[in-house]
Formats: structure tokens, sequence, C-alpha cells
């Protein structure tokens, strides 16, 4: 994790290099850099992030990426993705946190309402304290946390992640 107060803007991550989320999380999910398999519409880009909620995986599995020093949310405090899911009326969490801090998160949902079809679901963090200190972004695809269904082995895709 970051020391001291430096911040800065979180890079786009749009999975076409190196940079890619440090992996995926709890009982068997798994992520990865992929060509992206259903190029078109919003994204034509030749690679996309692979999010597997495997069969029995925890209902808030997802998937993070830690930076090496504070977010700098004092003037862009929007976040968006680029989310494909084969299902329609997922919820998708963004959530911001500070790495080893227990407690620390501040999230967002917003819903996929199109299924089969490259969507940008956008987060809104004006509320957020901007004194308060982030260095991770976490994605958890389907979380529900009132029905808590485990996973059921739906593969999602996210792209293009940016602070705006």
């Amino acid at each position: 994790g970051g020391g001291g107060s430096a911040r800065a803007e979180i890079p786009t991550l749009t999975f076409e290099g190196t940079a890619s989320m440090e992996g995926a999380f709890d009982f068997g999910a798994t992520g990865t850099i992929v060509s992206n398999p259903v190029s078109g519409g919003i994204n034509t880009s030749a690679n996309v992030y692979e999010f597997n909620k495997v069969n029995g995986s925890a209902w808030y599995s997802g998937t993070f990426k830690i930076y090496g020093q504070n977010i700098e949310l004092s003037t862009k405090k929007t976040f968006s993705l680029k989310v494909y899911s084969p299902k329609a009326g997922i919820n998708v969490r963004f959530q911001l946190e500070k790495e080893g801090v227990g407690g620390s998160g501040f999230s967002l949902d917003q819903t996929v309402t199109t299924a089969n079809q490259w969507v940008t679901l956008t987060y809104d963090f004006s509320a957020i304290n901007a004194t308060n200190a982030y260095d991770k972004i976490v994605v958890f695809l389907d979380f529900d946390d009132v029905a808590q269904a485990a996973g059921d082995g739906t593969i999602y895709y996210i792209d293009d992640i940016t602070q705006q």
C-alpha cells in the first residue's frame, strides 16, 4: 500500500497491456485477461478481463486492484466500467477500500439491465469523504446481499475501468 499523503488518479484499466486486476476472490472465483470474445457495440477492444463466478463461489466474490498510492478523489469522483453479462438484472458493486483496513470500504451499486451486450456502468462518489485514504478498487459482479446465492459458473467480462 501507499504511504504518506501522496495521491494519484487511477489510470484507465484497458487490459491491453500488462496492467490487470490483482486477482479474484472467494472460494474458487477466477479472473484473467482474455481476447474480447464479444467484440462489438461500445467495446471493440482486443482484450478484456474475464471474471468466472464459479459454482459454489461466495455470493460476495469479486475482483480487485491495489494501487501504490492513495486514489486522488478531490476533483474526479466518478468511476465507470464496461460490463458484459449473460444475465440481465444483476447488481454490480464498485467499492473503494484501503488495503489491510477492515471496514474501510465505500461502495455504490448499479444494475446491468441488458443481457449479452456491453453496457457502461457509472458510479458517482460525490458523497465520499475525499480526505479518506483509499488505494484499492473492488468490483463485485452479481452482488446480492439479500438472496446471497452462491456462484453458478456465470462468466462476466469487464473493461475500461476509468476515473473521471
